[in-house]
Protein backbone atom coordinates (compact mmCIF):
# COMPACT_ATOMS: atom_id res chain seq x y z
CA UNK A 1 0.00 0.00 0.00
CA UNK A 2 3.22 2.36 -0.20
CA UNK A 3 1.82 3.71 -3.53
CA UNK A 4 -1.88 4.52 -2.13
CA UNK A 5 0.01 6.39 1.21
CA UNK A 6 2.14 8.25 -1.29
CA UNK A 7 -1.25 9.36 -3.54
CA UNK A 8 -3.11 10.32 0.52
CA UNK A 9 0.01 12.30 1.45
CA UNK A 10 0.10 14.59 -1.89
CA UNK A 11 -1.91 17.89 -0.91
CA UNK A 12 -4.87 18.15 -1.88
CA UNK A 13 -5.27 22.38 -2.22
CA UNK A 14 -8.01 24.48 -1.47
CA UNK A 15 -11.34 22.63 -1.63
CA UNK A 16 -14.14 24.28 -0.06
CA UNK A 17 -15.27 22.24 2.89
CA UNK A 18 -19.12 20.94 1.35
CA UNK A 19 -16.33 19.30 -1.62
CA UNK A 20 -15.69 15.65 -1.80
CA UNK A 21 -12.50 14.69 -0.64
CA UNK A 22 -10.47 14.19 -3.69
CA UNK A 23 -8.51 11.26 -1.89
CA UNK A 24 -11.60 9.32 -1.04
CA UNK A 25 -11.07 6.87 -3.93
CA UNK A 26 -7.20 6.30 -2.57
CA UNK A 27 -8.47 6.01 0.50
CA UNK A 28 -11.00 3.26 -0.67
CA UNK A 29 -8.63 1.12 -2.36
CA UNK A 30 -6.18 1.13 0.48
CA UNK A 31 -9.03 -0.08 2.30
CA UNK A 32 -9.47 -3.00 0.41
CA UNK A 33 -5.92 -3.61 0.18
CA UNK A 34 -5.44 -4.20 4.05
CA UNK A 35 -8.95 -6.23 4.40
CA UNK A 36 -7.44 -8.35 1.86
CA UNK A 37 -4.00 -8.53 2.51
CA UNK A 38 -5.15 -9.65 6.36
CA UNK A 39 -7.19 -12.24 4.69
CA UNK A 40 -3.96 -13.47 2.88
CA UNK A 41 -2.19 -13.55 5.49
CA UNK A 42 -4.50 -15.77 7.04
CA UNK A 43 -3.17 -18.44 4.62
CA UNK A 44 0.35 -18.32 6.09
CA UNK A 45 -0.39 -21.43 8.37
CA UNK A 46 -1.24 -23.97 5.32
CA UNK A 47 2.06 -22.90 3.82
CA UNK A 48 1.31 -20.37 1.83
CA UNK A 49 3.75 -17.03 1.39
CA UNK A 50 2.12 -13.85 0.15
CA UNK A 51 3.56 -10.16 -1.40
CA UNK A 52 1.88 -7.12 -1.26
CA UNK A 53 2.01 -4.37 -3.71
CA UNK A 54 4.64 -5.88 -5.93
CA UNK A 55 6.65 -3.07 -8.27
CA UNK A 56 6.25 -3.63 -11.40
CA UNK A 57 8.21 -1.59 -14.88
CA UNK A 58 5.91 0.99 -16.13
CA UNK A 59 4.21 2.36 -12.52
CA UNK A 60 2.36 -0.55 -12.58
CA UNK A 61 2.24 -3.48 -9.84
CA UNK A 62 0.76 -6.61 -8.22
CA UNK A 63 -1.57 -6.18 -5.61
CA UNK A 64 -1.05 -9.34 -4.18
CA UNK A 65 1.08 -12.46 -4.89
CA UNK A 66 0.20 -15.19 -3.58
CA UNK A 67 2.79 -18.28 -3.68
CA UNK A 68 1.71 -21.71 -1.93
CA UNK A 69 1.28 -25.53 -2.81
CA UNK A 70 -2.06 -24.58 -4.72
CA UNK A 71 0.42 -22.38 -7.19
CA UNK A 72 1.10 -18.90 -7.72
CA UNK A 73 -1.53 -16.37 -8.04
CA UNK A 74 -1.65 -12.54 -9.24
CA UNK A 75 -4.58 -11.46 -7.06
CA UNK A 76 -5.96 -8.07 -8.70
CA UNK A 77 -7.75 -5.93 -5.91
CA UNK A 78 -11.50 -4.73 -6.22
CA UNK A 79 -12.87 -2.31 -3.56
CA UNK A 80 -16.71 -2.25 -4.57
CA UNK A 81 -17.99 -0.92 -0.19
CA UNK A 82 -21.92 -1.63 -0.76
CA UNK A 83 -21.84 -1.59 -4.15
CA UNK A 84 -23.62 -3.98 -7.02
CA UNK A 85 -20.48 -5.59 -9.00
CA UNK A 86 -21.39 -7.02 -12.62
CA UNK A 87 -18.64 -9.45 -14.54
CA UNK A 88 -19.03 -9.73 -17.86
CA UNK A 89 -15.93 -10.50 -19.57
CA UNK A 90 -13.87 -8.83 -19.93
CA UNK A 91 -15.46 -5.91 -18.58
CA UNK A 92 -16.50 -4.99 -15.17
CA UNK A 93 -18.97 -2.57 -13.59
CA UNK A 94 -19.53 -1.20 -9.95
CA UNK A 95 -22.90 0.02 -9.44
CA UNK A 96 -24.33 2.46 -12.30
CA UNK A 97 -20.48 2.96 -13.23
CA UNK A 98 -19.22 2.83 -16.90
CA UNK A 99 -17.78 -0.98 -17.53
CA UNK A 100 -13.93 -1.74 -17.52
CA UNK A 101 -12.16 -3.51 -18.92
CA UNK A 102 -10.48 -4.97 -15.20
CA UNK A 103 -9.96 -8.61 -16.40
CA UNK A 104 -7.54 -7.69 -19.18
CA UNK A 105 -5.21 -5.72 -16.44
CA UNK A 106 -5.51 -8.95 -14.29
CA UNK A 107 -4.56 -10.98 -17.43
CA UNK A 108 -1.91 -9.04 -18.02
CA UNK A 109 -0.19 -8.66 -15.00
CA UNK A 110 -0.29 -12.23 -14.52
CA UNK A 111 1.55 -12.44 -17.74
CA UNK A 112 4.08 -10.49 -16.62
CA UNK A 113 4.21 -12.35 -13.17
CA UNK A 114 4.36 -15.94 -15.39
CA UNK A 115 7.28 -13.98 -17.27
CA UNK A 116 9.59 -12.90 -14.44
CA UNK A 117 9.08 -16.37 -12.43
CA UNK A 118 9.18 -18.41 -15.52
CA UNK A 119 6.45 -20.24 -14.03
CA UNK A 120 2.22 -20.51 -14.38
CA UNK A 121 0.31 -17.88 -12.21
CA UNK A 122 -2.99 -17.54 -12.05
CA UNK A 123 -4.61 -14.47 -12.41
CA UNK A 124 -7.30 -13.92 -9.41
CA UNK A 125 -10.28 -10.95 -9.23
CA UNK A 126 -10.91 -10.14 -5.69
CA UNK A 127 -13.70 -8.24 -4.70
CA UNK A 128 -13.70 -6.34 -1.69
CA UNK A 129 -16.69 -5.14 -0.12
CA UNK A 130 -19.84 -5.70 -2.51
CA UNK A 131 -23.22 -5.89 -1.62
CA UNK A 132 -23.50 -7.98 -4.31
CA UNK A 133 -21.49 -9.75 -6.87
CA UNK A 134 -23.31 -10.91 -10.36
CA UNK A 135 -21.21 -12.65 -12.85
CA UNK A 136 -22.55 -12.56 -16.10
CA UNK A 137 -20.03 -14.06 -18.76
CA UNK A 138 -17.58 -15.66 -16.25
CA UNK A 139 -14.17 -15.13 -17.18
CA UNK A 140 -12.93 -18.79 -17.62
CA UNK A 141 -9.40 -18.40 -16.81
CA UNK A 142 -10.13 -15.76 -13.95
CA UNK A 143 -10.76 -16.71 -10.99
CA UNK A 144 -13.58 -14.41 -9.14
CA UNK A 145 -13.99 -14.23 -5.62
CA UNK A 146 -14.75 -12.09 -2.31
CA UNK A 147 -12.35 -11.17 0.64
CA UNK A 148 -14.38 -13.92 2.48
CA UNK A 149 -13.59 -17.03 0.23
CA UNK A 150 -10.22 -16.43 -0.03
CA UNK A 151 -9.59 -19.28 2.71
CA UNK A 152 -10.37 -21.56 -0.43
CA UNK A 153 -7.34 -21.37 -1.82
CA UNK A 154 -6.40 -23.86 1.50
CA UNK A 155 -8.35 -26.34 -0.59
CA UNK A 156 -6.67 -26.50 -3.07
CA UNK A 157 -4.20 -29.19 -4.64
CA UNK A 158 -0.42 -29.71 -4.35
CA UNK A 159 1.75 -28.13 -7.28
CA UNK A 160 4.23 -27.14 -5.36
CA UNK A 161 6.73 -28.57 -2.71
CA UNK A 162 7.44 -26.42 -0.22
CA UNK A 163 11.10 -25.82 -1.42
CA UNK A 164 9.70 -25.13 -4.64
CA UNK A 165 7.66 -22.40 -2.60
CA UNK A 166 10.62 -21.00 -0.74
CA UNK A 167 12.66 -20.40 -4.21
CA UNK A 168 10.05 -19.12 -5.72
CA UNK A 169 9.14 -16.34 -2.75
CA UNK A 170 12.95 -15.87 -3.04
CA UNK A 171 13.23 -14.90 -6.51
CA UNK A 172 9.67 -12.69 -6.45
CA UNK A 173 11.00 -10.97 -3.09
CA UNK A 174 14.02 -9.91 -5.39
CA UNK A 175 13.28 -6.32 -6.99
CA UNK A 176 15.89 -7.53 -9.80
CA UNK A 177 13.19 -9.96 -10.97
CA UNK A 178 10.76 -7.77 -11.91
CA UNK A 179 12.67 -6.23 -14.42
CA UNK A 180 12.90 -8.23 -16.44
CA UNK A 181 8.76 -8.37 -16.63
Amino acid sequence: GETIHAELDLPIGTARRWARDPRRPARARLRAHQVLGAELERLDAAGWRVLHAVPLPGADRIDHLLIGPGGVFAVHTVPAHRLRLQIADPEIRAGRGVPVPLLRLTRRRAERACSALATAVRPVLAVVGAARLEVLRAPGDVRVLRERDVASFADLGAVHKPADIAALHALARDRRTWLRS
